[in-house]
């Protein structure tokens, strides 16, 4: 186990944060960029209007594909949902870029500037959908790093603790490294609480409840966060009990 790997789990939950606060301003960048070409008529010719448009629109798919594209090898690395929790998850980020690849076909595929702009417009609700999804594979790819550290960490406790046993069963002073160890346990116990909470109600998050409350996974991350100093502590009190050990 490595620090390495320890701070992974922070480098998975910026993204989310970050991805949350661009999502909000990318429905209303696309939004005004699709009607200032369509407005703008006596700018340019329509055949001009139109291959902007395609253009916009292309970009735009683009950076959602790539986005989800990202998602799929992390999703297969899933440790601890089951088979078919773990196929929706694949089969989900599979279905939007499917969805957003058919609807960059059918932009550029239009031969008018009114088919292309009712097409795009279908991209402005179904960034809805791909705000949600996105942030919730986020956190559950997350909730997962951090559910296997927590396991790997209760490991090693494990085993220090039958050193300690053994040490004190020896006659030898473990009382400062017990303490130690039962900090490292508590933390990895308040870490697995949040994390497992996550893992169990992200799922669940449906389209309509964003719809309703767009802070409805702000939740999540602050549990996510919590989990992720809880771990922090615990990491570091098996680094001090590696170092206790070895001097019994």
């Amino acid at each position: 186990m490595t620090h390495k790997k320890q701070l992974g789990t922070n480098r998975l939950i910026r993204p989310v944060v970050v991805l949350a606060l661009v999502a909000t301003l990318g429905v209303t960048t696309w939004q005004h960029s699709t009607s200032a070409i369509t407005e703008s008529s006596g700018a340019t010719t329509e055949k001009q209007q139109l291959a902007q448009l395609q253009t916009r629109a292309s970009s735009e798919i683009d950076r959602r594909i790539k986005s989800l594209t990202a998602l799929t090898p992390l999703v297969a690395k899933l440790t601890n949902p089951k088979p078919m929790e773990q196929k929706s998850y694949h089969d989900a980020v599979t279905k939007e870029i499917k969805t957003l690849q058919q609807y960059g076909a059918a932009i550029n595929g239009d031969a008018t500037l009114a088919a292309a702009t009712t097409d795009a417009q279908k991209l402005t609700p179904e960034y809805t959908a791909f705000m949600v999804l996105v942030p919730k594979t986020w956190l559950i790819v997350t909730a997962d790093w951090q559910q296997v550290l927590a396991a790997k960490l209760t490991t090693y406790a494990n085993k220090v603790q039958d050193r300690l046993s053994t040490a004190s069963n020896a006659g030898k002073d473990t009382s400062a490294a017990q303490i130690t160890l039962n900090d490292l346990r508590s933390h990895v116990s308040l870490a697995q609480g949040a994390s497992d909470e996550v893992a169990k109600d992200v799922p669940q998050t449906q389209l309509g409840q964003y719809n309703a409350n767009h802070a409805v996974l702000v939740t999540h991350y602050t549990k996510l966060n919590t989990a992720h100093s809880n771990l922090k502590v615990a990491f570091e009190d098996a680094k001090k009990l590696l170092d206790a050990v070895k001097k019994l």
